[in-house]
């Protein structure tokens, strides 16, 4: 399964780095590493309505990258988001050609390409949106109406 490449890959690379911090946020989670900073989103409407979601709350900093990388898998979202926000910060290489532009000349999408993205990105999605026509978002959670596609689609 491409989730398990993706613990793999990341526990190989820097499983031994130190969490500098964590942040859960209303819309997104951060994980800061020795190396590396990555992001997931929050998924708040899920988390439930008690105050201790995270059991593990108080006790991340100094951790190894390698205990939280598998929380992608979790259940609790809040530990998912923690787990990829983890993933996406060892493997957030920087340096690399991508970081320097507008990502969005590096897509050299013209008006009859078809564009798909997971998550309703607002930001990205205006600008995909002058790019071409053929735009179809998949989000978890659809309103009537709204123009995007369930998971179920």
């Amino acid at each position: 399964m491409l989730i398990d490449e993706l613990i793999d890959l990341a526990l190989a690379k820097g499983g031994n780095e130190r969490v500098l911090d964590v942040r859960a946020g209303l819309g997104y989670t951060c994980v800061r590493l020795e190396q590396g900073c990555g992001l997931a989103y929050t998924f708040r409407h899920e988390l439930g309505g008690c105050c201790s979601v995270l059991g593990e709350a108080g006790s991340l900093i100094g951790r190894e990258a390698a205990d939280l990388i598998p929380w992608i898998k979790s259940q609790n979202r809040l530990k998912a988001a923690i787990g990829l926000a983890t993933i996406n910060a060892v493997l957030n290489d920087a340096g690399t050609d991508w970081d320097k532009g507008n990502v969005f000349k590096a897509f050299n999408l013209t008006k009859d390409d078809t564009f798909g993205m997971v998550g309703d990105f607002v930001p990205l999605l205006k600008q995909i949106k002058k790019m071409t026509n053929n735009i179809y978002v998949f989000e978890q959670e659809v309103e009537e109406g709204s123009g995007l596609y369930s998971s179920e689609d």
